[in-house]
């Protein structure tokens, strides 16, 4: 599935449902270097831009996580003419990111419920970092991307701004035993985009 032509025909050849049904595909993602994908709920209708939007995805480097800017869209930027719409909507997750697995750290859930949370148009808590419009959230302080995903008590990476960083938000980059939480803000925002995007595309 890392490949985007492959994975946009296994997508439309496996798709079920509507624009409200999540597909969820569970595969072995280790020569794609994340953990999991998702498809922005904006795409549905195969716009490929829209700045209240970041495109980054939680990434694998061996058996440590590492943090870069790739696409967690089945296309790899705003300018591709890969595929978009119904047909590729849905999220990807490694399987030994599942409880069992053998990613240690992160086989609990989390990166699934980290990628649904982008699937209903959640940005990483870090986008932009310390300056506007931040992830659109008013309720989650602003932070910088962690240097690493180790569990911190308190981190302020933004201290100008103000608050703590969300060290425990399903939106941040940290070992799924660390993320326990999404915030009123952020549930509001997926509300909105469910209504925005998947009700009127049914």
């Amino acid at each position: 599935m890392c490949n985007e032509h492959t994975d946009a025909q296994l997508k439309t050849r496996l798709r079920q449902g509507g624009a409200t049904s999540l597909n969820l595909y569970v595969t072995d993602m280790s020569q794609c270097a994340v953990l999991g994908a998702a498809s922005w709920p904006w795409e549905i209708t195969g716009r490929s831009s829209n700045r209240e939007m970041d495109n980054s995805s939680r990434v694998s480097n061996g058996s440590s996580s590492a943090l870069v800017n790739k696409s967690s869209s089945a296309c790899t930027g705003s300018g591709s003419s890969c595929a978009r719409g119904l047909g590729v909507d849905g999220v990807t997750v490694h399987y030994d990111t599942l409880p069992l697995g053998q990613l240690q750290g992160y086989n609990t859930g989390g990166t699934a419920i980290h990628e649904v949370g982008h699937w209903h148009g959640l940005l990483h808590v870090f986008d932009n970092g310390c300056s506007e419009p931040g992830d659109s959230v008013d309720d989650t302080p602003y932070c910088q991307p962690p240097e690493d995903e180790r569990c911190r008590a308190s981190r302020d990476s933004c201290p100008q701004q103000p608050g703590q960083d969300p060290v425990s938000n399903w939106m941040g980059y940290s070992v799924d035993s660390c993320m326990s939480s999404f915030s009123p803000g952020q549930l509001l925002r997926a509300e909105h985009m469910w209504r925005r995007y998947r009700l009127p595309a049914g």
